[in-house]
This record gives structure tokens, C-alpha cells and sequence, in this order.
């Protein structure tokens, strides 16, 4: 009888494999009502014995029969389905996760093969939250997904379990950087859990469900929102004194840490982290758990300056993290990480290699980005100290590249946490920078430069650049062919997840050398098509970049490189002028279809911002404008490189900081002692002095842009040869009178700064009168705002806006003496309060639509559509405010927007116009463009024209309006 059971197991067994390796497994999942021998054989691949009877009983009366037999199998699977949660919940008590993933699988396959959804969603949890203990991420998240959409489906959005799975799932996306996602997980949570579970259970699911996306509300900067997370979380958890309970209300001080951290409050951060640290020692000692929150104190301790109490803490962290059976990776690469740094602070750093090292492999596997930023970087600051300067330039690239990937994946949230983003990080580029150009000074012409030029690009406008990107792709999107192609390479995607997933869940059985052959011939077929499908997804992205690459740039940014200007985007008469300040030194980049060159000025501290500051005042009347500064100016950021500059030629700046603020055409080329002696006599701005000075407009003819990425952007969009139905749409001279008896009784008629513009609407008419062709002058009541946003490709080859502009202060000031209120507009595209936002003020009476007459520049994102080659904002600060060095958005103003809307070119002025001046200005340019110069050498011969009108040769009067575009 013991001969016959071993033929049947074996006969059974070749005849499953057989029907794998003969079937569509490769495919798709395998199903039990496909494979009628799939129970049985599962059994077996667990050293699970047969149903009793199956081959006939001792005393040979007779096998089961198939509906006995279905029925034994499915009350083994049940059997084994409790018994492998109960392993579970045992191997995760003792934080052995390695045990616990094996009870997941055994649980997964028990489910599978019962075919009961419930059952499948939770065993998916199990085994996911297993792997993610691990620090397996990506193994983990599809088998999660899958989870939570079954368990939502099954239980609802409240369920014990789908909140478990909802914060696996957050946890993840943290962990990853993915900060966006996990902060957003955090809005679809319910008030509270249900389930068949205790109180303290549910109490504990709903408050681990509720700390990633907290955690991840730190990381962007929204404080308030963590804020009143935690407090949610310490009160619903004060009562309560359940070990799961103790978890939560450990990790609820460790965010109260996080945050005063955040908001520089040492003593409170130090405090919270003993208190996380206590609660983690009573409810889990000596565990990973605990670990955790040493690592959370000593990281206070250092950040605050007592890095003595956190060494010794530290050691004891690695040692723990070492013994601890809780295989948590990352856990041990982050207390090596933290020990490395406390080494190098004890000028050990000697000693540090080996931890960071470790610790770097660790981030890797587990694609941990914010921990591979940060060890990346202290790796790269050893090997430059070590003179080892490739592995240096490539350990600080994998840090930039990381940090390029968790921007991208803030796509969505407010501006502010995106910008809160990038001040944590804008440090990581500017030593990066740093690093390159000290190479570059010591081995010039050996790419250093170029690498740096490269870093750079990533610092520059980045909200700005891509939503130009995002604007650009979207024309592409609209490409059917496009979309065919996206779609392929969706289908290669979800074809290589399924061989990973299906990979993930077959069984081991070193026990039966005859079972663990056939899985492994299993297991490399799937390994085989796994490989075939990535190459396919490489081969696909590859066409994608070469076919679409505005909405490759925007999915998958990449940095702006030399080569590529050169090659592709610059023509033979163009030179790029590009800068970045630091603060000692402003290196100039000077880029040309045959030339690459790098010079770095040193100069005083904040000398640069202070100079143009005083520039600016002058430009609006609050002092007398002193030539020195623009001289000064020339020296420190024109004349170095001056002499590689072509005279007359095409100079494309791209500034950084406040020389976004800064009109190059108005600095001052020489300051003799002849014109130092007569400035001493100037008691006006209106003095013929200035015109008589020698500019920069005199020898170069300047455009600008946001960034290096913008410009490549730009130059790969192509250009547009659309049939135009007007020359021009003006819109001129609104009318700032609120129209309502009700608010003119209550005083609120218009703000004190909208001053009619009268002359405004004569310089619409005159512009269009010298263009010729059709024109809409929209004009006084007719100036809506809701026929601005109207506005749609092919209308018009040029828009002109006269009227004021507002900056993000002055709109919100005017908003309250006019007695209005805004709320915030979730539909454009960089989720600004509109309270906040720099606007054009239109008519504010007449047939207004349900508008507010205020065109800002969400309102322009959101609705406006144009292929203009060129938009006139022909009113006070359009180009917005200039910024700090490195990292600031440049041009903030309305380009920014009328560029996404699709815009060619702009013109646009930096400081409050003097409206005669700008008048004249515009017609003069006008009637250059008329005989087809491009919208560059029509400003500069403008210019010009003003400059030697009697009392205009001040630069406040020539100077505020620039061309910004390709």
C-alpha cells in the first residue's frame, strides 16, 4: 500500500507540471478550475498530506469520491489557511519577518485555491506587509494594491483590513519618496475603523493608517496639516493601554519630534523622541521597534548639537539592529548611516567607509530615495577627501538623480510644500556644483565644467520649467500615435509586474528534490519572460524619447547637457549667457555652437543682491540711480566673459536669483572719472546725464529665460506656422469702477492702486493701426476677463495686455480694500492660493459672467490657449520678482503663465511703468515687428529711440521692458 500511495503522488505530481509547462501559466495566474490537480499538488509543495481516502482506504474499499474529495480538500485549505495566519501573527509578534512571509505565501496560496476573495485580500496583506518589513518595496506594493482594491471591494473603506492595507500602501510611497502619494492616501481616510476586531485594534489600525501620510506632510513643509494629525492621534490613543495602542501613540511623539525638528524647536524635538523611545522600550524591547526610536533620538541629537549623548545611543542602535530578527534592512542601513555621520563629526571619518558603504547597498535594494540622498552624499564628500574624484562626480550624480525622481513625484500638491521640497535639497546641488567647479579649476577642459553646467540646469525654475514641460507634452498627448505607443508600453509594463508577481508566488521545497526541480524549471520561464518584457519596456522608452520627448523630459527629467545645446538646440549667431550665484562667486557660463566656457568672479558677500536691490528702489522713484552700481555690475557679471561675447550678437540669458530682476541691457560699461565727477551734479531721474553713459544695449541684444531646461523646452517644440484670425486682441483701458449701487454706497468703487490707464486704449488703437489687418480692441467695459480666457490657439499672432499688473502682495491688498474674498482654485495647474497669485486687472463692471475682473495666473494656466508670437503685458511688474540665488523661480510673474498658455515670446516689464514712456516704447517696437524684425531687435532699437528722447535717458524709462522666449 505504501508503493501504491508513492506511484499516485508521483503520477499526480508529473501530471500538474506537465499541465503547467503545457499551459498559458506563463501568462496568466493559475486557476484552480484549470487545473483540477492544483489543490493537491499545492498540498504536497507544503508538506501537506493528502486527503485521507484519496487513493482508497487501508481496508481497499474504494477512493473518494470527486465531490468527497473537493469537499476534504477545501476543509484542508481552510485548516491550513487559520493555522498559516496564526504562524503569521506568531512571527510578526517575534519581528521574525522572514517566517512571516512564508506564512503569507502558505496563506496567499490557500485562499487562491479556495477561491474566496476575502481571504485572498487578506493573505495578500499579510504577505505584502511581510515584504515591506523587509524593506522589499517593490515586490510588495502590486501584491498591496491588489490587497486593498479587494479588500475595499469586499469590507469598504473603513475595514480593519483595508486600513491596513491603505497604510502598507502610504508607508511604501514614503519610504520612496513618492510624498504626493502618500500625503494624498491620508485624505481618503474614514473617522474611524470597523471590522471584526477589538476596540484596540481598530483604534490602532485607523492611527497607523493616519502616520504615513503625516510623515510625508512634514517632508513637504505642511506643518499645520501634520500638526493636527497628531493631535488626533495622541488623543484617540491617551486611554488606551493595548500594546498595539502603545505603538501608535510612540510613533504620534516621534511625528511631534519630526516636527518640532521641523520648525528648529530643539528641546521639544529631543523630548518627543525620549518619549517615542519609552513607549517603544515598554511595548516592544529589544526589538526593531525600538530601534527605530533610538535612531529618531540620536538624529535630534546630532541635528541639535549634542552629538555626545547620541553616540553611544547610536552604537547600541547598530548593535541591536544587528541581532534583531526582524530582517528590517533599512533599520540597520539607517543606524549605520547615523553612526557614520557621528564619526565624521568626531573626525573619524576613516572609520566611516564601511558603514556608509553598507548602508548606501542597503537604500539601494530597498529604493529608500530619501536615505540614498543622504548617503550618496556623505559617501561622495569621502571619496572627494579621498582624491577619488569619478566615484565622487558619480555618488553626488545618483543623489541629484534621486532627488530629481521625489520632486517629479510631487507633481499635484501646492507650490509652496514643492518649493519647501526643494529648499531642504537645493543644498545637494550646490555642493555638487561646488565640488565640479573646484575640478574645473584645477584641470580646466576636462568635462568638469560641462557636469556642472549639467547640475546647475537641475537648480533652475524647476516648478516654472516643468510646468512649461507639462504644457508642451500636452500637445503630444493629443497624438494618436503617441497614445498607441503609451499604450504598448503599459501592456509590456503589467505583462513584466505579473512574471514578478507570479515569480513571488511560487512555493519552495528543499525537502523533495523531485518538487523543487520542476518549480525551478517553473521559475525560470518566468525569469525568461520577465527579461524579454523588460527589454521591451526599454526598446519602447527608447522611442519614446526619441519621438516624444517634452512628455519624457516631464515623466523622467533630465539634466541640460553641453553637447546637446551645442548639437541641436543653438543656432550658429546665438550664444547662451548662463549664471549661478553663489556667495562669495558667480560663475558664468558662456555656451556657442563652437564654444564652452566657464568663469568664475569672486566678489563680496550678497554684494550682487545688494547692488540690484539699489537698482530697483532707483527704478521706482525711491532714490536717485548711481551709475557705480551698474558698472560695478558689468565688471562682476559682463566683462569676464566679454570678450568671448559676439558684438551685435544674440545673447540668451538665463539668470539666477535676483538677476532675474535685472534688465542686462541697462548696465553701464564705463565709469571715467569724468562721469563720476558729473553724476555728482544730477539732482533728477530725468537728467540727460544718463543717456550719454555707454550700455550693454550697445553692443549686445538681449533675450531671456527662466532656465536651461525651459530653453531646450522650447527649442523642441518647434515652431508653429498656425493661420491667425486677427493681428492682434487688445485688451486696454478697463474700467477699475465697480458697476453695483450696493458697492459704490458701501465706499468699495476700486482700490486706491488701480489708477485709470486712459492712454492705454490710444496705445491699442495706434499698435493696430500700424499692424494692419483685422484686430479686436476689447477696451473700458468690453475688457473682460472672461473673454481673455476665451482665448484659444490660432486667434491671434499677437495678444496685448495694457492695464495694471499685479504681484502676489499687491493682489491680495487690493482684494481686501475692495471688500472681496477668493477662495482657492483647484483646477490650475500649480495649485497657488489665488489670493496670492500676481494677476492683470481687467474690467471690473459691465457683463462681467460671474468673473471678478482679476485675470491671474491660474486663470491663465487653466483656460487660456494660444499660439501667439508674441504677448504684450504692457503694465507694471509682469516678469515678477526676483528671487533668491540658486533655487528660486526666476520670472514668477504672469510670463510664467502666458508661456504655458502656449505663447511664443513675451514682452514684459520689471518695475512700475511711466505710461508716456512705455507708450512710445510699444509703438516703436510695433512698427519694427511691422517690417519683420524679430521681437528682440525691435525692442532694442526702441529702446534706443526712447534713450535719446530729451528727459528719457534714464534707464527707468527705456529699460523695464525685456523679451523673454525663444
Amino acid at each position: 500500500m505504501t508503493w501504491k500511495k508513492s506511484f499516485h503522488q508521483d503520477l499526480v505530481l508529473f501530471f500538474f507540471i506537465f499541465l503547467l509547462a503545457c499551459s498559458d501559466v506563463l501568462s496568466r495566474p493559475v486557476q484552480s478550475s484549470d487545473y483540477p490537480d492544483t489543490n493537491f499538488s499545492r498540498l504536497l509543495a507544503f508538506n501537506m498530506g493528502a486527503p485521507a481516502g484519496l487513493f482508497g482506504n487501508d481496508d481497499d474499499s474504494g477512493p473518494l469520491s470527486a465531490l468527497e474529495f473537493a469537499q476534504s480538500v477545501r476543509k484542508q485549505h481552510i485548516e491550513e489557511f487559520e493555522a498559516a495566519r496564526e504562524a503569521y501573527i506568531k512571527a510578526r509578534h517575534d519581528y521574525d519577518w522572514f517566517a512571516a512571509e512564508k506564512a503569507g505565501r502558505k496563506a496567499r496560496l490557500m485562499a487562491e485555491d479556495n477561491n474566496e476573495p476575502f481571504n485572498l485580500g487578506l493573505a495578500d496583506t499579510l504577505l505584502g506587509t511581510a515584504l515591506v518589513q523587509q524593506s522589499r518595496f517593490s515586490e510588495a506594493e502590486p501584491i498591496l494594491v491588489r490587497a486593498q482594491e479587494t479588500l475595499q471591494k469586499e469590507k469598504g473603506t473603513k475595514d480593519i483590513y483595508t486600513l491596513w492595507a491603505s497604510a502598507r500602501l502610504a508607508e511604501i510611497r514614503l519610504k520612496q519618496g513618492r510624498l504626493a502619494e502618500s500625503l494624498k492616501m491620508g485624505e481618503k481616510l474614514p473617522d474611524r475603523a470597523t471590522g471584526k476586531a477589538s476596540k484596540s485594534e481598530l483604534i490602532a489600525a485607523l492611527q497607523d493608517a493616519r502616520y504615513w501620510p503625516a510623515q510625508a506632510a512634514l517632508q513637504l513643509g505642511r506643518f499645520d496639516k501634520a500638526e493636527a494629525i497628531i493631535e488626533l492621534i495622541l488623543e484617540d490613543t491617551k486611554n488606551d493601554k493595548h500594546k498595539l495602542v502603545l505603538r501608535e501613540r510612540a510613533k504620534a511623539f516621534q511625528l511631534a519630534s519630526d516636527f518640532y525638528k521641523g520648525i528648529n524647536q530643539g528641546e521639544l524635538a529631543i523630548s518627543n523622541a525620549r518619549d517615542s523611545l519609552k513607549l517603544r522600550r515598554k511595548s516592544d524591547p529589544r526589538s526593531g521597534f525600538e530601534v527605530q526610536g533610538m535612531i529618531s533620538l540620536a538624529n535630534k541629537l546630532q541635528t541639535f548639537g549634542r552629538g555626545d549623548e547620541a553616540e553611544s545611543i547610536i552604537k547600541e542602535a547598530v548593535r541591536l539592529a544587528r541581532q534583531s530578527k526582524s530582517s528590517d534592512q533599512l533599520t540597520l542601513g539607517r543606524a549605520l548611516l547615523l553612526q557614520a555621520i557621528q564619526k565624521v563629526k568626531n573626525n573619524k571619518s576613516g572609520d566611516s567607509d564601511k558603514d556608509l558603504s553598507k548602508a548606501l547597498d542597503i537604500f539601494r535594494a530597498a529604493n529608500a530615495r530619501e536615505e540614498l540622498v543622504v548617503a550618496s552624499r556623505q559617501l561622495a564628500r569621502f571619496r572627494a577627501n579621498q582624491g577619488n574624484s569619478k566615484q565622487a562626480i558619480s555618488l553626488y550624480r545618483e543623489a541629484l538623480d534621486n532627488i530629481d525622481y521625489m520632486f517629479a513625484a510631487t507633481r499635484g500638491l501646492v507650490e509652496a510644500s514643492r518649493q519647501y521640497f526643494l529648499d531642504i535639497y537645493i543644498p545637494y546641488y550646490h555642493e555638487a556644483v561646488r565640488y565640479l567647479l573646484s575640478l574645473e579649476n584645477k584641470n580646466a577642459g576636462k568635462e568638469y565644467g560641462r557636469l556642472a553646467l549639467e547640475a546647475v540646469s537641475r537648480t533652475q525654475s524647476r516648478i516654472f520649467t516643468e510646468l512649461l514641460r507639462q504644457s508642451l507634452a500636452g500637445r503630444e498627448t493629443n497624438d494618436p500615435s503617441f497614445r498607441k505607443l503609451l499604450d504598448k508600453r503599459e501592456t509590456s509594463q503589467r505583462r513584466f509586474d505579473g512574471f514578478q508577481e507570479r515569480l513571488l508566488r511560487l512555493p519552495s521545497d528543499k525537502n523533495d528534490p523531485m518538487l523543487s526541480r520542476r518549480i525551478n524549471a517553473i521559475a525560470e520561464g518566468l525569469k525568461n519572460g520577465a527579461e524579454k518584457s523588460q527589454k521591451t519596456l526599454a526598446q519602447l522608452n527608447q522611442r519614446l524619447w526619441s519621438e516624444y520627448p517634452r512628455y519624457m523630459e516631464l515623466t523622467e527629467p533630465r539634466p541640460v547637457t553641453v553637447k546637446a545645446l551645442q548639437n541641436k538646440h543653438l543656432q550658429d549667431d546665438e550664444t547662451l549667457l548662463g549664471y549661478y550665484l553663489q556667495p562669495n562667486q558667480v560663475v558664468i557660463f558662456v555656451i556657442a555652437k563652437n564654444q564652452f566656457l566657464v568663469r568664475a568672479v569672486t566678489h563680496d558677500e550678497n554684494e550682487i543682491s545688494s547692488r540690484i536691490k539699489r537698482v530697483r528702489r532707483a527704478m521706482n522713484f525711491e532714490s536717485l540711480l548711481d551709475p557705480s552700481d551698474l558698472y560695478r555690475l558689468y565688471q562682476l557679471l559682463l566683462e569676464p566673459v566679454a570678450d568671448n561675447l559676439p558684438q551685435k550678437g544674440k545673447l540668451i540669458t538665463v539668470g539666477d536669483g535676483p538677476l532675474h530682476a535685472l534688465p542686462l541691457e541697462m548696465l553701464v560699461t564705463e565709469w571715467t572719472k569724468k562721469d563720476q565727477d558729473n553724476f555728482r551734479s544730477i539732482k533728477k531721474h530725468r537728467s540727460d546725464f544718463y543717456a550719454n553713459l555707454k550700455y550693454t544695449a550697445d553692443r549686445w541684444n538681449f533675450s531671456y529665460m527662466p532656465s536651461f531646461a525651459a530653453f531646450v523646452a522650447l527649442r523642441e517644440a518647434g515652431k508653429r506656422l498656425p493661420t491667425y484670425k486677427e493681428n492682434m486682441v487688445s485688451f486696454a483701458d478697463p474700467v477699475f469702477d465697480m458697476g453695483s449701487t450696493a458697492q459704490m454706497q458701501a465706499g468699495k468703487t476700486r482700490s486706491d492702486i488701480l489708477i485709470r490707464l486712459e492712454e492705454t486704449a490710444n496705445e491699442a488703437r495706434q499698435i493696430a493701426g500700424i499692424i494692419g489687418g483685422d484686430s479686436d480692441l476689447f477696451i473700458r467695459d468690453a475688457a473682460q476677463e472672461f473673454r481673455a480666457k476665451a482665448i484659444d490657439h490660432g486667434e491671434a499672432r499677437y495678444l496685448h495686455f495694457a492695464t495694471h499688473g499685479l504681484l502676489g502682495g499687491q493682489f491680495l491688498q487690493v482684494k481686501t480694500e475692495m471688500g472681496q474674498t477668493t477662495s482657492v482654485d483647484t483646477n490650475m495647474q500649480s495649485r497657488l492660493n489665488s489670493d496670492t497669485q500676481p494677476a492683470l486687472v481687467l474690467s471690473l463692471s459691465g457683463d462681467m459672467r460671474g468673473e471678478d475682473g482679476f485675470l491671474t495666473l491660474s486663470d491663465v494656466i487653466a483656460d487660456l490657449k494660444t499660439d501667439a508670437e508674441l504677448v504684450v503685458l504692457s503694465a507694471c511688474n509682469t516678469a515678477g520678482e526676483g528671487g533668491e540665488p540658486g533655487g528660486g523661480e526666476g520670472f514668477t510673474g504672469m510670463t510664467r503663465a502666458f508661456m504655458y498658455a502656449g505663447a511664443s515670446g513675451l514682452y514684459v516689464s520689471h518695475w512700475s511703468v511711466e505710461s508716456n514712456a512705455t507708450l512710445d516704447l510699444m509703438l516703436e517696437a510695433f512698427k519694427r515687428l511691422k517690417e519683420n524684425m524679430t521681437p528682440v531687435e525691435a525692442l532694442a532699437e526702441a529702446r534706443a529711440v526712447i534713450r535719446r528722447t530729451p528727459g528719457r535717458g534714464n534707464p527707468v524709462f527705456w529699460a523695464p521692458f525685456v523679451y523673454l522666449g525663444k
